[in-house]
């Protein structure tokens, strides 16, 4: 099979490393141009001496394109979108995966709320595939632009989606609450973000308003525009990597049997590679650490109550894995070609 060759816009966020990590040892992936604004001219080996490769940093212009089929983007929200634009000029044919929000939404009234920012290409944006593979699998297959879903909605959906495809009309409220280690905020230096600041504490932040709250209730709605809206709090844990959420949801009507709904769960997932439905035990970080794996289980806890617990790493199968899970479905090359790694259990 013929390798595609592929570039990274934004290679030395935890985002961009850990693409180049993953597409590393996959057999048909050349990566041929690595990006990043901070760090053009330098050398990505002597930046980040754990990867052998010849490969110098260069500057984030559209021009590239023309030597690539397939490109990830990993920069700020509203940069994605001015860039686009020139990028798909320089190469119709190019593969967008985006790992930042410009391209989650499909009403742009939504994303410029939410982010305070102008969508710069709507256009482009009604074309975009929100790309959360157990759900909009078919579609990513012929979509040209993706957009990457964020961290705690990956966690949120895969535990809820079920749940919503099988209980339109009876739902009466969901709050999910989730904790998330440190590098769910990026790689950067910030006061809130220092080994003493968050050491042996877990606080709650953007309690009255996230930025993925928008993200999950629109896409619930698209499952069940009659769903109610989702309410949120996240959590900084002191720990690297990693995303637990448990997800209350609260009903009109009584429950079947708590068996009964777990054979929906295996149901949906029982080929989805990803997908680990457990049978006892609650999921855990510990579960999927550096892999692309989401752990779930469910509670029933009342005759109209159901808890939910998922659990991902925010790094693989909240950004990166993911990413590199839709570009083998968009390539037809198998979805877990070079996400096979078990998770880090110790």
């Amino acid at each position: 099979m013929k390798k595609i060759r592929v570039g990274i816009f934004g290679a030395t966020g935890y985002a961009g490393l850990n693409i180049f990590r993953i597409l590393s040892n996959h057999p048909f992936v050349d990566l041929k141009y690595l990006s990043s604004h901070s760090n053009s001219g330098e050398s990505y080996k002597k930046l980040f001496p754990s990867f052998n490769t010849d490969l110098v940093l260069g500057p984030t212009v559209p021009e590239v394109a023309e030597d690539l089929d397939a490109c990830f983007i990993a920069l700020p929200a509203g940069e994605t979108s001015k860039f686009v634009i020139n990028l798909i000029k320089a190469n119709n044919n190019i593969i967008v995966i985006d790992l930042g929000a410009d391209f989650r939404f499909k009403e742009k009234e939504i994303y410029e709320k939410t982010y305070n920012i102008k969508h710069n290409c709507p256009e482009i944006l009604k074309e975009s595939v929100y790309g959360l593979p157990e759900i909009n699998r078919e579609k990513i297959k012929t979509a040209k632009i993706i957009g990457n879903p964020g961290c705690y909605p990956t966690s949120v959906l895969l535990g809820l989606y079920p749940i919503i495809v099988n209980f339109k009309e009876s739902i009466e409220n969901i709050i999910a609450d989730s904790k998330s280690g440190v590098s769910g905020a990026g790689r950067k230096i910030a006061k809130d973000y220092l080994f003493c600041e968050i050491n042996e504490s877990v606080k709650p932040y953007a309690a009255r308003f996230h930025r993925h709250q928008p993200e999950m209730n629109e896409q619930i709605k698209l499952i069940s525009s009659k769903a109610p809206d989702l309410i949120f709090t996240p959590h900084l844990i002191p720990m690297q990597r990693g995303i637990l959420s448990t997800i209350y949801v609260f009903f009109k009507e009584n429950l079947p049997a708590e068996e009964t709904i777990k054979e929906l769960y295996y149901e949906k997932y029982k080929n989805e590679m990803f997908i680990r439905v457990l049978d006892s035990d609650l999921p855990s970080t510990a579960m999927v650490k550096s892999s692309n794996l989401c752990a779930i289980n469910i509670c029933k806890t009342s005759d109209k109550t159901l808890k939910i617990f998922s659990a991902i790493d925010n790094l693989i199968k909240g950004a990166s894995g993911q990413a590199v899970q839709n570009l083998n479905i968009i390539f037809d090359f198998p979805e877990n070609l070079s996400l096979t790694n078990l998770p880090e259990v110790i």
